[in-house]
């Protein structure tokens, strides 16, 4: 144990030698400390001399009438944590003393090296000025790292600034140039819809001049023939429908030469039943009338119209022999056969097979047989022909398209490339098939298990929460940066 006297002594330090250039204003060395008797009692009875004390308590107490062992047994406790307090605070003293004395003596080491004679003669005035030029230089760093990091942030707002500067002069120069586009495309085009306008007008005029020519040459071989030759009602009604489609075309003419007229057409509803193969109108008197023909007598019915332009769409027969088809199957030359009217495939009535060469196939077919779309039957040219008949399923639904499947393949091989590329698509596409059909299906026995099963299973509702590791620092940017261990989120932020 260390005695308490030894705390009050001052620590033997090198004498310091006056020097005689020094003013005497100079604080001298300061003299030793001598230990004060009371304070010795004091230190004696908080330390470990207590005893003496204790016996008087007890004296006391016992003269007294009042000699109680608790009492005694604090008073103990209280002593015994008293020197285990004086210990500590000797011992905290002891280590403060010497760590001044080591730091006093490298102090002056320095100043005797740095400044020679001057620092012995000084003592601890050089020691003060030393820890003054540390403060100093250490305020002055501070200082300077003050500057640098506002020097930093007045550079990155005015980097931000000449960027944002930079972003609007670039808008604006890209706002010019679009405008300066649309100006030059308008007019590029008001002088394109001039032009345009201009050939339309001379070609309605010429069309307009042609439909006068025609209908006059009709009305003189009409005054001609009427003396001679009758005509007959098909050639009647075709006569009717050229007047009628002049007549409309002169009408559209008129109509866009001014557009701001229209002729308004009085469109009159008639609703028509069928009772016994016989067409009835309804008066909406509460009768029905039988529908007449618009012609009447002399006139020309719907049924003549519809017969000339039968006549009028079928194509007219080959008379030459070198311009007759050749059967595809026999090789020999034909006038006109089913296949070659309604599908234009050069194969006679007497080779036709449709049971087997010649089947027809359905459209829905055809697309899912050999992956053909709507752009490939219709759009791609030549496109394909076909006919259409009646649902047999349902009379009610859509009529069916039938094509011929011989076309079809040739179609699906032009598309496809070859038969084995067809193939391949078929069986990626069914495979495909059967992967969504087990995934729908084990999807539902997933959700049955948990409808059923609800115990066993838990769904996490827990949101996730970010575990940053530690931050790094970016020299570039002057920033910190942390991210997430387990996601790899991150964010960056700075330090003042």
């Amino acid at each position: 144990m260390i005695p308490t006297q030894t705390l009050m002594t001052p620590s033997p330090t090198l004498p310091l030698a006056r020097n005689p250039r020094t003013s005497p204003s100079d604080p001298p060395h300061p003299p030793p400390v001598v230990p004060n008797p009371a304070t010795k009692k004091m230190e004696n009875k908080r330390g470990g001399r207590g005893r003496g004390g204790v016996k008087e308590v007890k004296e006391d107490v016992e003269d007294g009438g009042r000699g109680q062992r608790r009492q005694v047994k604090k008073i103990r406790e209280e002593e015994e944590e008293e020197e285990g307090r004086g210990r500590k605070q000797g011992r905290r003293k002891v280590k403060k003393v010497i760590e001044e004395e080591e730091e006093e003596e490298e102090e002056i080491e320095e100043v005797q090296r740095g400044r020679g004679r001057r620092g012995r003669g000084r003592g601890r005035g050089g020691i003060r000025q030393v820890k003054k030029i540390k403060k100093e230089s250490e305020e002055k760093e501070e200082e300077e790292e003050e500057d640098k990091m506002k020097e930093k942030k007045n550079k990155k707002k005015e980097n931000k600034e000449e960027n944002k500067n930079q972003n609007k002069e670039s808008k604006r120069e890209t706002n010019n140039k679009h405008k300066t586009q649309q100006e030059t495309d308008q007019e590029t085009l008001t002088e394109i819809e001039r032009e345009i306008d201009e050939e339309e007008k001379i070609k309605l005029e010429i069309e307009a001049r042609e439909i006068d020519d025609e209908a006059r040459e009709i009305d003189d071989m009409e005054e001609r023939e009427s003396g001679r030759v009758k005509l007959t009602p098909a050639q009647k009604a075709l006569v009717e429908q050229k007047r009628q489609e002049a007549l409309v075309k002169r009408r559209e003419k008129a109509n866009k030469r001014n557009p701001y007229y229209m002729a308004e057409r009085e469109k009159v509803e008639k609703k028509v039943v069928r009772i016994n193969n016989t067409k009835m109108v309804d008066s909406g008197g509460g009768f029905f009338i039988e529908e007449e023909e618009e012609g009447g007598e002399g006139g020309v019915s719907k049924e003549d119209i519809m017969a000339a332009m039968q006549l009028v769409s079928d194509p007219a027969p080959f008379l030459e022999e070198e311009d007759r088809p050749v059967c595809g199957s026999c090789e020999r030359i034909f006038h006109t056969s089913y296949l070659l009217d309604h599908f234009g495939h050069p194969v006679c009535d007497q080779c036709r097979d449709p049971e087997e060469a010649h089947t027809l196939i359905t459209r829905t077919d055809a697309r899912q047989e050999y992956l053909l779309k709507d752009v490939d039957m219709d759009k791609r040219e030549p496109p394909l022909r076909y006919i259409v008949r009646a649902n047999p399923h349902n009379s009610a639904w859509g009529d069916m398209k039938l094509y011929l499947k011989l076309q079809v393949e040739k179609r699906a091989l032009e598309v496809w490339g070859s038969e084995e590329a067809l193939e391949e698509e078929l069986q990626r596409k069914e495979e495909q098939k059967q992967k969504n059909k087990l995934k729908k299906y084990n999807k539902k026995m997933k959700e049955l298990r948990m409808s059923v099963r609800s115990s066993l299973y838990t769904r996490a509702s827990k949101t996730h929460t970010h575990t940053y590791g530690e931050e790094v620092y970016m020299p570039d940017e002057d920033e910190y940066m942390r991210t997430c261990d387990s996601c790899g989120h991150s964010y960056t932020y700075d330090k003042m």
